[in-house]
């Protein structure tokens, strides 16, 4: 085993060096970017809460399960490769497997993103459809798209995990 693996944080340029996919390694920068960007978000709605005249402790605990629910499955894909590497079992079809996995759940989260906004998109071109049909469910129906990613990656890690004849 490798001494520098360091824990979530060390496994993203454990699996950047370790990887010999350009598309897996293209997520975890992209993944490490917007799980930065989320926890900021995060981080400043929290202060944000705080500062607030009523305390709101309900909804801190909330902003918290959110934040789970969004760099879990983000983080996901990164600290599957990277153990896979560090117990000699990856292949670098698994490793673009679980990016395409990662990318997908990004494209979720704004598909989610998408649904829930209240307000109404208005734009031309060949999507015009599709986004009035968004627009037009509500907004509950947003959990669908990540939630379904989310299985993707856990299907893609049951898929491609070494067997023992490996």
């Amino acid at each position: 085993m490798a001494d520098d693996y360091g824990g979530l944080l060390g496994a993203y340029p454990y699996a950047f060096r370790h990887s010999s996919s350009w598309l897996f390694r293209s997520y975890v920068v992209v993944s490490g970017l917007v799980g930065a960007f989320v926890a900021l978000l995060l981080v400043l709605g929290l202060i944000t809460w705080l500062a607030g005249p009523t305390g709101l402790a309900g909804q801190n605990a909330f902003l918290g399960v959110i934040g789970i629910l969004v760099l879990a499955p983000l983080a996901a894909p990164v600290l599957f490769v990277a153990r896979r590497h560090r117990f000699e079992t990856a292949r670098p079809a698994a490793d673009r497997l679980f990016a395409l996995a990662g990318y997908l759940f990004l494209g979720s989260l704004y598909l989610a993103l998408l649904i829930t906004d209240p307000s109404h998109h208005s734009v031309s071109g060949p999507f015009r459809g599709v986004i009035a049909a968004l627009d037009a469910l509500p907004g509950t129906y947003g959990l669908i798209p990540p939630v379904i990613a989310a299985v993707a990656i856990l299907l893609v890690a049951r898929l491609t995990r070494p067997t023992a004849v490996d």
